[in-house]
């Protein structure tokens, strides 16, 4: 962090001294001399730059957690009024992974009662049931696809620390974008899986389940994965771990998965796993299995 990023990010807030809206003295006393290192009575910009990259048990700093909870508010706008008001708190909450107890009281929402406009009060509206759409690919094949990014989500909420269970709607989903075909997801995923035709070493099927992460991060559907993981937690439980969540997402996009994709090809298991499913997927995705076999699918 530079020098003029750390002063802006310093601010009261990061001392961790406030409760019930005051400031307590003596921890403020104690947080300025354990950032005044040379003990001069002033906090330089070296000083300021050195408390602002302390990183936490997740190696996060409190600039990535504030990040975080900026791309949190973009994707789940239903907390974002709760969040940014609550800042400071979050933040501190989330770098010291503090959860309060489940009876704590869910913070006010500020907009609670104000009118919205009809666009932020209305989602989009999802795609009919039993909409017919025209299958750009063979069942099994979209089955064998299905596979591999649902192997792709457990494994990368695995490296996140959590397990997940994907549900019959993220799979119907999936179902769909892949039976029609079309759009930059399909095209993305179609260079993925001609690549890994190619049968590469596992550093290679390593950058594949990256970027079949990023495209099923851009096309919605990691996001989805991520609404069910949280779906049981409590309030404060939740929206502390959605906000680590994306800051360790936006870490990983920053470094385009250096280290996770180095981390998943040392996991022999998943690197076999993942070579029996793209083997699969070749066989049953071969242009004469598609064309022979392609048909409209009600779904």
């Amino acid at each position: 962090m530079s020098m003029d990023e750390a002063w802006t990010s310093l601010n009261l807030a990061d001392l961790r001294c406030e409760h019930d809206g005051n400031i307590d003295q003596r921890c403020y006393r104690e947080r300025f001399d354990s950032l005044d290192a040379n003990g001069d009575g002033t906090i330089s910009a070296t000083e300021a730059a050195r408390g602002a990259e302390e990183r936490n048990c997740f190696n996060l700093t409190r600039a990535d957690i504030k990040a975080g909870l900026a791309l949190a508010s973009q994707m789940f706008p239903e907390d974002a009024s709760i969040w940014v008001t609550n800042e400071a708190l979050l933040v501190d909450l989330t770098f010291h992974n503090v959860i309060p107890s489940e009876d704590t009281p869910k913070p006010h929402d500020p907009l609670e009662g104000v009118l919205l406009p009809r666009s932020l009060r209305r989602p989009a509206p999802p795609p009919a049931a039993g909409e017919s759409v025209t299958a750009m690919v063979t069942e099994d094949c979209a089955d064998a696809r299905i596979t591999i990014f649902l192997t792709v989500l457990e494994l990368f909420c695995q490296i996140l620390g959590f397990d997940l269970a994907p549900s019959s709607g993220l799979n119907q989903n999936l179902v769909d974008v892949i039976l029609r075909g079309t759009g930059e997801f399909a095209e993305a995923v179609r260079s993925i899986f001609s690549y890994m035709d190619l049968m590469p070493s596992p550093m290679d099927i390593a950058t594949g389940a990256w970027g079949l992460l990023m495209a099923l991060y851009e096309e919605g559907f990691f996001l989805q994965a991520v609404r069910e993981v949280v779906s049981g937690m409590g309030w404060w439980r939740r929206a502390i771990t959605l906000i680590r969540i994306a800051a360790t997402i936006l870490l990983w996009i920053v470094s385009a998965g250096v280290a996770q994709i180095l981390q998943i090809a040392m996991m022999a298991v998943t690197i076999a796993d993942l070579t029996r499913a793209f083997h699969e997927e070749r066989e049953e995705c071969s242009s004469d299995s598609s064309s022979a076999s392609m048909t409209n699918a009600a779904r």
